[in-house]
């Protein structure tokens, strides 16, 4: 009981608001604030909105079965658990975001309720990239779940700076699934691109964006003569002109100036 209201205690004076809904943030707090019927009124119309996504739906469902519980409503607050266990069977929550007695009630209903499972083992490179199973939120790689559901889930994961990544993945009955994901760097936004173009090495500075085709990293080349190039016949000139005038000034200097004073000696 003393570790129930301490661990309560730190989640009020601490909240751990969640990032994927601003309704969510507004339960939370209502939640923290024993605003119990404003939460389990907010929580619930997350749960009949349109097109929210799993993520939502699941912390909307833990979210009234915490407040069942504080109401004394156990069958009420084990219904919710169990339709979360549904979205996420593999899902563990976190001892530090929820009183022991609520963590370890979660616990018990997913075990009953998974059945055959094998498990799974996600790596990546980089490490410490952000993984989400069918949508919800998983933790951070390198992650082992040793009791996976048996089934089929799609895999995502992500990091600032890096493409995103994704992989479907199987787990049947006994089985051990590793599953590997390399992330590339995402292309600065603008590039320098170096390719050969007449066997010259052209530099150019080109836009990238998350889509973009491929043409236009290509340098089309100029296949006209000399005239469709100005810059090629604009410097001959230039050297032509340079040309005639050191002549000129070489044709003046061998004759002497006007003026000057010849003297023969003897």
């Amino acid at each position: 009981m003393f570790k129930d209201l301490l661990a309560l205690s730190i989640i009020l004076l601490f909240p751990a608001l969640s990032h994927a809904s601003p309704k969510l943030d507004e339960a939370k707090r209502a939640y923290q604030q024993l605003q119990i019927p404003k939460a389990e009124s907010i929580y619930k119309d997350i749960l009949n909105e349109n097109g929210s996504d799993k993520e939502s739906q699941f912390e909307a469902l833990i979210g009234l079965a915490r407040v069942k519980q504080l109401m004394g409503s156990a069958s009420e607050s084990k219904r919710y658990l169990k339709e979360a266990i549904k979205l996420a069977p593999w899902k563990k929550l976190s001892k530090e975001e929820f009183p022991p007695s609520f963590t370890q009630l979660h616990e018990e209903i997913r075990k009953g309720e998974i059945g055959e499972r094998g498990s799974l083992a996600i790596t990546t490179d980089p490490p410490f990239v952000a993984l989400k199973i069918e949508g919800i939120k998983l933790g951070y790689s390198p992650i082992t779940i040793p009791e996976m559901p048996v089934g089929t889930y799609r895999i995502e994961a992500s990091m600032s700076g890096y493409s995103k990544e994704s992989e479907t993945v199987s787990i049947v009955k006994g089985g051990k699934r590793i599953l590997s994901l390399n992330l590339q760097p995402e292309i600065a936004k603008n590039s320098v691109v170096l390719q050969k173009t007449d066997s010259k090495e052209v530099s150019r500075i080109i836009p990238i964006t998350k889509s973009y085709n491929k043409r236009d990293e290509k340098i089309a080349s100029n296949k006209g003569g000399w005239w469709s190039r100005p810059w090629i016949w604009g410097s001959t000139l230039i050297v032509i002109g340079g040309i005639a005038a050191y002549a000129f000034s070489q044709a003046g200097s061998d004759s002497a100036p006007q003026g000057a004073i010849s003297i023969s000696l003897p």
